[in-house]
């Protein structure tokens, strides 16, 4: 790399421009040596596990800005003390995409992530993980809850509607339904009440939810 700019005592101080091998440039100041105050431009990672493009603080990644990996994920959005803080959008390698607000680092707050199979959740986020009210929509069987999650499962109150036209309202106990409470409604028209141990629902293609009632409303 080379730079251009003020010296004082051979060590960079002041106003200078940095250009990396690869042709890509970073603007800012330098004082006796380290790199301070507001920047813009490129610079490659310490250990080489990629770039980042845009706003630097004091040799930080802050303000809005650029990284891309070298496995082919990236960032586009703020940043604060060298951490993704604020809005912005990650895409994985796989196909992955979250848009949405950022805490340090962690997916926090609201926030759209869709997975590379056509799964899709639209709502609240805590760190990383699906927790608050949101709505979840898969790819696999085309079912959609909308609901309560906590820690990433689904628990508390929600809706799940099936592609039939089937759908559920009641209680929701993550991947347990030995405690579910509520009311299916068929596509025909039909509802019935669910209790404990009385409701049985498969996320696994070309399987039917199978109903084991106990009380039929009128």
């Amino acid at each position: 790399e080379s730079h251009s700019g003020d010296f004082v005592r051979d060590l960079r101080h002041g106003k200078g421009k940095l250009v990396h091998p690869d042709g890509s440039c970073y603007f800012g100041a330098w004082k006796w040596g380290e790199i301070v105050e507001e920047g813009k431009g490129a610079m490659p990672s310490e250990d080489g596990s990629g770039k980042y493009v845009g706003e630097w603080y004091d040799g930080q990644r802050q303000g809005m800005g650029t990284m891309v990996t070298v496995d082919g994920d990236s960032f586009e959005g703020e940043w604060y003390e060298d951490m993704m803080h604020g809005y912005g959008t990650f895409s994985a390698n796989n196909g992955d995409v979250y848009t949405g607000t950022f805490v340090r680092g962690e997916m926090e707050g609201i926030g759209v992530m869709k997975w590379f199979n056509g799964d899709r959740y639209d709502g609240k986020w805590s760190n990383g993980v699906m927790h608050g009210e949101g709505t979840f929509f898969s790819g696999v069987d085309q079912s959609l809850f909308t609901g309560n999650f906590v820690d990433g499962e689904k628990i508390g109150h929600g809706v799940i509607e099936l592609s039939s036209g089937d759908s559920y309202s009641g209680l929701f106990d993550g991947n347990n339904v030995d405690t579910v409470f509520g009311l299916i409604s068929t596509s025909d028209g039909k509802s019935f009440q669910v209790r404990p141990r009385s409701f049985r629902y498969s996320y696994e293609p070309r399987v039917e939810m199978e109903r084991v009632v106990e009380e039929e409303l009128s």
